[in-house]
């Protein structure tokens, strides 16, 4: 497994104010663009682009914590990923992140906002839906930026508190394929979850939506995502790690695999 910079320890997890530093020195020094969207509670709502060399040919998104204070290991493995080179990975390819959707969910440890909403919801259709959160306000404010930077695909890194042994994805239709190879880096590491944990545990809706162990497509549950996909985004995958007695480490280096990996693609 990699080695994960010594900083990055339990005890540091919810120093929002440290990492929003540590993200935008390691965007600057590998030559990302920094913009600032909005400030939420005096905390800035960054958006990073890389372009990589050559003609771009793909444009990509990654995205991570909207349950900021649960799940900590995606932005932390996107802060290693700017640290390492990474127009190594983005030959032809204009990457941009949104690393820290939810920073007063990070801050106080919860997995929604400093005012009880739940961000990755309230971005669907129809009835029986969450309402839209501030952060959701703030993005879809940004609609056009977010359809043109992510116009090939869009990852979104997240954790599953409840779980120790196996990794999943969701998906949307024609990302079948690479969520395959994700899915792959996860129960490498994890293992996978069999179709009864995700159906208990009320991970889906439709049971007929699991088309392979731990690979879920079509659940619309009004997340980020859904919008994505309604807007015509044609790959969208969230991808979900085992964070119940996992350390913070193997997460990280799981999430940096799949980061890779989905930029290579």
């Amino acid at each position: 497994m990699e080695t994960i910079d010594a900083n990055f320890t339990e005890q540091k997890k919810h120093n929002v104010g440290s990492f929003l530093r540590d993200i935008k020195l390691a965007s600057l020094e590998c030559g990302a663009r920094v913009d600032t969207w909005a400030e939420i509670e005096g905390y800035p709502l960054y958006c990073i682009r890389i372009r990589g060399e050559g003609e771009i040919r793909k444009k990509i998104m990654l995205t991570a914590d909207f349950h900021a204070g649960t799940e900590a290991a995606g932005q932390m493995a996107i802060l290693e990923f700017l640290k390492e080179n990474p127009l190594s990975y983005l030959k032809g390819v204009e990457l941009t992140i949104l690393p820290l959707v939810n920073p007063t969910g990070f801050e106080l440890g919860t997995r929604e906002n400093n005012l009880g909403e739940e961000v990755n919801r309230g971005y669907g259709v129809g009835e029986n839906q969450n309402p839209l959160s501030r952060e959701g306000i703030i993005l879809k404010s940004h609609q056009k930026e977010i359809f043109e930077s992510a116009r090939d695909g869009e990852l979104s890194l997240h954790g599953d508190e409840n779980t120790s042994k196996g990794g999943f994805v969701y998906c949307h239709k024609n990302a079948e394929e690479l969520s395959l190879k994700l899915l792959k880096i996860l129960s490498t590491r994890f293992g996978v979850v069999d179709s009864e944990f995700l159906i208990e545990n009320q991970k889906v809706e439709d049971p007929n939506n699991i088309i392979a162990q731990g690979l879920v497509v079509g659940e619309d549950d009004g997340d980020f995502g859904d919008w994505l996909h309604q807007l015509g985004i044609p790959i969208v995958i969230v991808t979900e790690t085992p964070d119940k007695d996992r350390s913070l480490d193997e997460r990280i280096a799981a999430n940096l695999d799949i980061i890779r990996e989905f930029c290579r693609y």
